[in-house]
């Protein structure tokens, strides 16, 4: 619950930027500041949108890895020397545990539909700055 606050208190953040940043010094206006927000993250989210969800893909990769792991260490000379069951349980152990982290941080309406709240934070500005 921390991190997610954390991720969410970091996004806000870029949207206050211009609000305590002179931008202008920097040849940037708060209307392309927040312009380039929007349209970078309207990529990550037609990116989201478009691939397999991310947390399903990584679970996937570590049970991939996890297998193979088992497979080269079975096949190798010293399998025998090594508890295969132990090692197995602690792999688990490790995929369990990065699954619980990314459900804590992630939301369901996050795993289907992304993060919006920095996009129409952004568009919201835009339209109201007209």
């Amino acid at each position: 619950m921390a991190l997610r606050k954390l991720i969410h208190v970091v996004l806000s953040v870029f949207l206050i930027i211009p609000f305590i940043v002179n931008l202008n010094a920097y040849g940037i206006s708060t209307t392309l500041y927040f312009a380039l927000i929007a349209l970078g993250v309207s990529v990550i989210y037609v990116i989201q949108v478009k691939r397999p969800i991310i947390t399903i893909v990584l679970l996937d990769a570590l049970t991939s890895a996890r297998r193979s792991i088992l497979q080269q260490i079975t096949k190798s000379p010293i399998g025998s020397a090594i508890p295969i069951d132990t090692l197995d349980d602690g792999l688990m152990r490790l995929e369990r545990t990065v699954k619980e982290l990314l459900e804590s941080v992630e939301r369901d309406y996050e795993r289907r539909g992304g993060y919006l709240g920095i996009l129409m934070g952004a568009i919201g500005v835009l339209i109201s700055s007209y």
